[in-house]
């Protein structure tokens, strides 16, 4: 697979670029969402994945920076270096691959693959479902966010080790959520935004 460095996160220059800007929310988001998942439905035709709109863009009403984030699991079978090959038909840099973790881009959009049911897909599901049903985290967040952004806008890598603390103690508290209301009801896990493709 062909690897596309990224300019600051891989060469740790982050001079000459944009800085980190929070945007307010913008519904547009969710169009572009549903643009990029038919395109990569498309193109992944045949192969097993599930395709869910993740990171602050798929929560309503939340800041963000611009280009939106996506999640595709893999089912057993579909091997990551067949679903890069054919994202990069569609445009798509791969930037690397980790046993648990492979990121494309392209301009406005970021790709993550993960196996479906690692600890990567069900963590990037429980925060953004936690922040959609609960909107004063929702808010905190877009605050820590800005503030970061303030303070170390110019480099990207500072701005993200900034919201660690947060992102673990809401994914926390949204497993402990998710098991207390699995205990009385009998469901678990989170609300997807698409169905199996």
């Amino acid at each position: 697979m062909t690897t596309n460095p990224r300019p600051g996160w891989d060469t740790d220059d982050w001079s000459g670029l944009p800085p980190v800007a929070i945007h307010p929310y913008d519904p547009a988001w969710r169009e572009q969402f549903e643009h990029a998942r038919r395109e990569i439905v498309d193109v992944l035709m045949g192969l097993a994945v599930r395709i869910e709109h993740v990171g602050s863009t798929a929560v309503p009403g939340l800041g963000a920076r611009r280009g939106i984030d996506i999640l595709i699991g893999l089912d057993e079978g579909s091997g990551v270096a067949a679903c890069v090959e054919r994202l990069q038909r569609i445009g798509f840099h791969h930037h690397f691959s980790k046993p648990d973790w492979t990121h494309l881009s392209r301009p406005g959009c970021k790709l993550h693959l993960t196996s479906l049911g690692s600890c990567r897909w069900s963590e990037l599901l429980l925060f953004r479902d936690y922040l959609r049903r609960h909107p004063e985290a929702a808010s905190a967040y877009h605050q820590i966010k800005q503030d970061l952004a303030d303070r170390h806008g110019a480099n990207g890598r500072r701005y993200v080790e900034g919201k660690t603390a947060f992102v673990r103690s809401v994914v926390d508290l949204a497993r402990r959520e998710d098991s207390s209301e699995g205990a009385t009801s009998g469901s678990t896990g989170s609300r997807s935004d698409r169905q199996r493709e």
